[in-house]
């Protein structure tokens, strides 16, 4: 930890070729690139924080000057998409897209697919294609109209041996439903869906992501919800994901700190009305109901309160991680506990009442 980039690639590494200098460094596929100019940076979290990339696993791909950044952009594209499991439908299929896209050297739309490729995601896979596959094409030349973009192959490295490199090349055959080309064609269903009749512990049904900009979170507030009030919470704090995923790196502590204000209101809001009524109303599958959605918010709050009080630049890929988390959270309880406790309540005015004033305490909605 600590050691310079530069050491690192030329004593590690080998270095490059006398012929040959570096373009950019990428962390794996989880970080944006880093630039010539950037290759003294300390190798620890803090300082590649700084830069606005990140360590990831503490492997690098180094890519020369004369390769494509378009190539690259699609190398990295793809192995996303496929590796996308396909559970949270903007993840696959706008990444698929941006993959085919330049792959095939069609730019339109690449713009609008980035910026809806990590809505609503519930790991940091989306947040990876969204950042690093950004930054790759804002540094790449643009295309001739007849230039074939010649995609950079990025495979998953399983061992060394014998101070060389072992990689998965069957993975160039991997298709987005994650069988192979030399067993079978591809199935055009994503995983999540491929696999839904395999034997699992919990199956729940596929529940379809907004998927626009500007799309609400939730159902839409009505004057009859019973909730309108927590899910019009839900779509502030789903608005203030975004800004951060969008913020600088100097933005990002500001934004966080907006964020840790509006998810403690929620958290207490949730664990000491909406959880207890649940699990009251309904004893039998009321824990479990509201066990998934309380562990994700736990930890995101443990997570902003970390990087609230950190002195240093926060990692993209602990913003993937925090917006996971809290996203994960929302929607659980918009679509698993609510409805239950609706259900529990229904036809019973005074209840209803009782359960939105202290809610409403408890947000603190201006």
């Amino acid at each position: 930890m600590g050691t310079p980039l530069r050491q690192v690639l030329d004593t590690l590494g080998h270095g490059l070729s006398d012929d040959r200098t570096i373009g950019v460094v990428l962390s794996g596929v989880s970080n944006p690139p880093l630039g010539p100019d950037q290759l003294d940076t300390p190798l620890t979290y803090e300082d590649m924080a700084k830069t606005g990339s990140g360590l990831g696993s503490a492997s690098f791909i180094v890519i020369a000057d004369d390769e494509s950044m378009l190539g690259v952009a699609a190398g990295v594209a793809r192995f996303l998409a496929v590796e996308s499991c396909g559970q949270c439908e903007p993840c696959k299929r706008d990444g698929l897209a941006i993959a085919d896209g330049l792959s095939d050297g069609d730019m339109t739309g690449l713009d609008g697919r980035l910026s809806t490729v990590a809505r609503g995601a519930r790991c940091a896979l989306a947040g990876q294609t969204e950042r690093v596959v950004g930054a790759l094409i804002a540094l790449s030349r643009p295309a001739a109209a007849d230039e074939v973009v010649k995609r950079y192959p990025i495979v998953p490295l399983v061992d060394i041996e014998n101070d060389r490199a072992v990689y998965d090349l069957a993975f160039l055959e991997k298709q987005p439903d994650w069988t192979y080309a030399s067993e079978a064609r591809d199935s055009f269903s994503w995983p999540a869906q491929h696999l839904a009749g395999q034997p699992v512990t919990i199956n729940p049904p596929h529940t379809a992501e907004s998927n626009l900009p500007g799309t609400d979170f939730g159902r839409a507030p009505g004057g009859d919800e019973v909730f309108s009030i927590l899910h019009a919470a839900h779509r502030r704090i789903e608005q203030r994901l975004g800004t951060l995923r969008s913020a600088t790196v100097g933005e990002r502590g500001e934004e966080i700190h907006r964020l840790r204000d509006d998810v403690e209101h929620h958290r207490r809001a949730v664990e000491h009305i909406i959880y207890p009524l649940v699990s009251r109303f309904e004893p039998g599958i009321g824990d479990d109901v509201v066990w998934y959605p309380e562990h994700h918010e736990q930890r995101a709050s443990r997570l902003l309160k970390r990087l609230d009080l950190a002195e240093t630049a926060v990692s993209p890929r602990l913003v993937d991680e925090l917006c996971a988390d809290v996203h994960a959270s929302l929607i659980e309880i918009d679509l698993r506990v609510l409805p239950l406790l609706e259900s529990a309540i229904e036809g019973d005015p005074n209840e209803v009442a009782r359960i939105t004033a202290a809610v409403d305490d408890f947000l603190q909605v201006q």
